[in-house]
Formats: C-alpha cells, structure tokens, sequence
C-alpha cells in the first residue's frame, strides 16, 4: 500500500494523520454532504492502512511481529543480570533499513539503557554489571558508582552477587576475564598457597607476594597469619587444627559473678550497636561458654530483658578482633541503656544470656574515671578476685 510505502513500518499519530488529511481533504464549510464523505473515506483508510495503536506510536502488522520477535530475542540473549548485547539483538532486524527505528524499538520492547548498555530491567545489578563493563578494567567502588549512580556503600554486597565479576585486589573488581587470580581475601590468599605448597608455605612467601598481587600490607598480612587459624614454626605457615586451640579457664575471663552465682562479662554500650553493628572482641572463651565451635555461630536466647529473641555469636578464627556478639539493638533497647553505660552479659544455664544492669550502674557524671575503661575493668576484677577467696 502506498500509505505505509510512505511512512514506513512505525509511524506517529499525527504524521499518520496528516498523510490521511492529504489524501481526502475537506469540502468546504456549506458542503455537508460532502464532508460526511470525506469523513467516512478517511475512516476507510484509516482502518484499512494496516497500523495499530502501540504506547503512543502506529505500528504495522509487520513492526508489530518484529517487536514480538526482538522481545523474545532479548530474553534469549540476556546474562544473568539481564544485560543484552546490543550487536547481537540488532542482528534479529530483518535488514539494514529497520536500524532507523533502533531506538523507537528499543522502547516498545521495554528495554532500558544502563551506562551505554541494553538491559531488561532497570536494576541495581545491571546498572552495576554496565557500569563494570564500560570502565572496561578493574575499578573501584567509588569509580563504579559514581558511573552507575549508586552509593559506594551499597556496592559490595552488589558486586560479589554479580557472577563473572570478581575482586581483583582489596580495593578493585572486574570482570573474571580480566584478572588472573581472584582476590579473596588475605586468610583465603594464605589457605590457597598453603595447599599450592603442600599443607605449609613460607611466611616470607605471603609478606612479599600478597602485597604486590592485592594491595595489602604487609602488617596485615601478617598480622592475619598469626591468628588462631594458622601455626607458625620456623618461618612456615600451616593451617592450624582447630582441636588444639588453648582457652583460659572462664574464671579468668569473667569479670564477676552476680548475687545468684552466675557468671558475667561486661562491656560498654556503644551507640553503634542500637544501628545493627556487632560487639566485637567478645572472649572465645564465653562464646565457647555459649556452645559456639571455632569457626561457628549461632544464635543464643536472652532471657532477660523479657520480650527478646536471640542475640548472635560468631567465631570466626581469622578475625583479629576475636568472637562478637550481634543483633544487641532489641535487648539494649528494652533494657533502657544509654550510649556508654555498661552492661552485664550474664551466662544462663541451658546456653542462654541475660543483660542486666549493674547493681550500682555507673555513670561518668558521678564517676570522673567512667570513661577510663582499663580503671573499670581494674576495679572488677580486684572485686572478683575478692569474691573468689570469700568463696564464690
């Protein structure tokens, strides 16, 4: 038909109908008869000139098919993240000349553009994976995100969910292709040269290679070998056998015993624990108290304040600060405790805590050394030295 020789497969509303308008002008104003006519020509070709209504724009039958076919297309080629490769969707027209309505096509398939690239939805991750992409080397998060438009906060736990993009070195992430050995942290960069080593490695092996390949230091590196997780002797580093890890008698550890004999271990009320932050530096030896295996974690009852679940205990044998104790926000709360104050973490029988008060709480206003925290545990553990030759 001549109309859509015309205007071609996707047209407009108002082109569509200024080509009608053409084609039946009106009669004049005192000719009625004539208009009815003009009317019902121009609804004749309009219904006969083979163009639908689509999302504000007239596709033809065939316009209509390619659009069903380019969606299908773009599910089929899609990654994991929903990306699409342009060249390859675009190779599904059906010739050159369809190239001219790229963009229109794009559209009516529903398509987004994230940093140059096609994508199926508008998500975090395939912003992410487009902005990796167009980078096109390792970068860091504050590079990525200021490409992608996303908070570099909130580009971590993104990353390392993206399959194909992995680390590269403590600050840098690409695409797996581009990076010969994935960075996966120190204690993991250590374990894999002890198994390329044959269950032991030297330590002058870790302090010069891992600084050059990942942008460590060479304080944390070592600093990482010599936690619970692995042995040194003689300059070689093996993993350690969690079975022969030594802890202190839990006397030692507690900074007390409350009025009914049960054992407790204090610490200061930081603000960021009421935002989800953990308490880190809790003993081994309370959450081995608490039923948590080297390497374990787990979740314990509170007992006390009434009304909570469970607080969470974490061993991790590679970390520099020890176990830590989370999820503290709900109990500090009903508590009533305040920033600074200290609190009681009481060990119940049965494997559950209870977090109380102490019985004469302390204060900074009433107590000049309050926030001297070597002082307070000074003062506990003189205490319980005392109650422990009283008998208790």
């Amino acid at each position: 038909m001549l109309l859509r020789r015309q205007l071609g497969p996707i047209s407009n509303p108002s082109e569509l109908e200024g080509r009608i308008a053409a084609a039946f002008p009106l009669a004049g104003h005192n000719d009625d008869d004539k208009q009815v006519v003009t009317e019902m020509a121009r609804h004749l070709l309009r219904e006969s000139s083979g163009y639908s209504p689509v999302d504000g724009v007239c596709l033809s039958q065939t316009a209509i098919d390619v659009v069903g076919e380019l969606k299908t297309a773009a599910q089929d080629v899609a990654d994991e993240v929903g990306l699409v490769a342009e060249s390859d969707l675009m190779a599904r027209l059906p010739d050159e000349s369809w190239q001219r309505h790229w963009e229109q096509l794009i559209a009516l398939c529903g398509l987004h553009r994230a940093c140059g690239h096609l994508a199926l939805r508008d998500t975090d991750k395939a912003k992410v994976k487009a902005a990796v992409l167009s980078i096109g080397h390792p970068a860091t998060k504050e590079e990525i995100g200021e490409l992608c438009g996303l908070a570099p906060t909130r580009l971590g736990a993104r990353l390392s969910s993206i399959p194909g993009v992995i680390r590269a070195d403590k600050k840098r992430w690409g695409l797996a292709e581009w990076i010969e050995d994935e960075y996966e942290g120190i204690p993991a960069e250590i374990i894999q040269r002890i198994e390329e080593d044959g269950g032991t490695t030297r330590l002058e092996r870790l302090l010069e290679e891992l600084p050059r390949m990942f942008d460590v230091t060479e304080g944390s590196v070592e600093a990482y070998a010599k936690s619970a997780r692995f042995r040194i002797s003689d300059g070689y580093v093996s993993v350690a056998d969690p079975s022969l890890i030594t802890l202190r008698a839990l006397e030692d550890v507690i900074h007390g015993r409350t009025d009914d004999g049960l054992p407790f271990w204090s610490f200061k009320v930081e603000g960021r624990y009421f935002d989800g932050y953990s308490l880190a530096g809790l003993p081994p030896e309370i959450a081995n108290a608490l039923g948590c295996e080297p390497d374990g974690n787990l979740r314990v009852p509170v007992l006390s304040p009434e009304g909570c679940g469970t607080v969470s205990v974490r061993w991790p044998l590679t970390s520099l600060t020890g176990a830590t104790l989370g999820y503290l926000a709900e109990p500090l709360g009903l508590l009533g405790t305040r920033q600074g104050e200290r609190v009681h973490l009481v060990l119940e029988s049965s494997q559950s805590v209870s977090l109380r008060r102490p019985s004469q709480p302390q204060h900074a206003a009433d107590h000049p050394e309050g926030n001297n925290d070597s002082s307070e545990r000074a003062k506990e553990l003189l205490e319980r030295m005392k109650e422990r030759r009283r008998g208790f």
